[in-house]
């Protein structure tokens, strides 16, 4: 009755925490703990941390054994890649005994490391600056493009010799492409103006349809209740692959948005009705070399938002459309307030 008593309590706590004995075993995890790793509770109790598929800590023996020691609370600094995601975090290990025969055992708990007032005021900076010369070199090149393109355009109807027209006209292209990709790029300097901050999640969804062509969207309810802390242009993310979805030649009419809660994280998915894509070709679906200037959503969402903290993947079955799920962290998401 105790340790289900424990275990109900532990539960119920939103904060993370495992149990180590002082060989490494995962003695105890709590359901915070185990769902920010998106695994259960008996994937790891009862394994030394090197048997579990976790890369937890490097060091983190060494702060069990010192904890041990000391017989104190141990407070240290640590890098973790924590679900494939790498953090900086404040770790704390506290010795336990909760029963005579327990032996040594330590509580393991983390926060992200909070980054200094000043620093995010010289990143800002920095970044405003950052936009601010990139829309100045960008705003130069394409002058000069459009200047090349128009004396190319002039020598095309100069010119009588068909082979050296032919060139001209190949040459007009390359360069109206370049011109196009300079000035997608006008689209993705935001990320470089603006500071992470709590993004209505139902809406940027709903702003990203904007970016498809016409189909039938169906978005399943839910994710109206929550926001996400990143930067402003995650919607432009997620408009970039109903993009690519809806332009494929795969002859897509619909596109279903939804969501799931697992352990604290959502997983935003984006599934399709076109044609079926085989299982060696899905993730070149992500692949820079399969992607023009109007076809890029993929490659970018795959580039960016790990960066952001999120993971994307490709999930469908070799019978269905494509399935793009996007994991936000816990640590990333909360539940919107409601103002009555």
């Amino acid at each position: 009755m105790k340790d289900e008593m424990f275990r109900k309590v532990t539960d119920a706590i939103g904060c993370p925490f495992f149990i180590f004995n002082s060989a490494g075993e995962v003695m105890y995890t709590n359901r915070a703990g185990a769902g920010m790793l998106d695994r259960n509770t008996d994937q790891i109790t009862g394994k030394l941390r090197e048997e579990t598929d976790v890369l937890f800590p490097e060091h983190q023996l060494k702060h069990i054994s010192d904890a041990v020691t000391a017989g104190a609370s141990l407070t240290v600094d640590e890098t973790w890649d924590a679900a494939g995601t790498r953090q900086s975090i404040e770790s704390t290990y506290l010795p336990v005994n909760l029963s005579t025969d327990c032996g040594e055992w330590v509580l393991w708990t983390w926060k992200t490391r909070a980054v200094p007032t000043n620093s995010e005021k010289i990143l800002f900076d920095a970044l405003v600056k950052f936009r601010e010369m990139n829309a100045l070199i960008r705003h130069d090149i394409l002058n000069q493009l459009t200047i090349m393109i128009g004396f190319l355009q002039f020598s095309e109807d100069m010119i009588e010799d068909l082979k050296v027209r032919e060139f001209i006209k190949k040459e007009i292209t390359a360069a109206e492409k370049v011109q196009r990709q300079i000035e997608f790029t006008r689209e993705y300097q935001e990320i470089a103006g603006n500071m992470p901050c709590w993004i209505d999640l139902g809406q940027a969804v709903r702003d990203a349809l904007g970016e498809g062509k016409d189909a039938d969207y169906t978005i399943e309810p839910g994710l109206e209740e929550y926001e996400v802390f990143t930067f402003p242009i995650l919607q432009k993310f997620i408009g970039g692959i109903l993009r690519d979805i809806t332009f494929s030649p795969r002859n897509v009419t619909g596109v279903r948005l939804g969501h799931r809660i697992s352990g604290g994280n959502l997983t935003l998915t984006i599934g399709d009705n076109g044609g079926s894509i085989p299982p060696d070709k899905r993730e070149l679906l992500f692949e820079r070399e399969w992607v023009s200037e109007t076809a890029n959503g993929f490659f970018l969402a795959r580039e960016f938002l790990p960066a952001l903290g999120f993971s994307i993947a490709e999930t469908g079955s070799p019978e269905s459309g494509a399935r793009i799920e996007i994991r936000i962290p816990a640590g990333y998401l909360r539940t919107k307030k409601i103002v009555s």
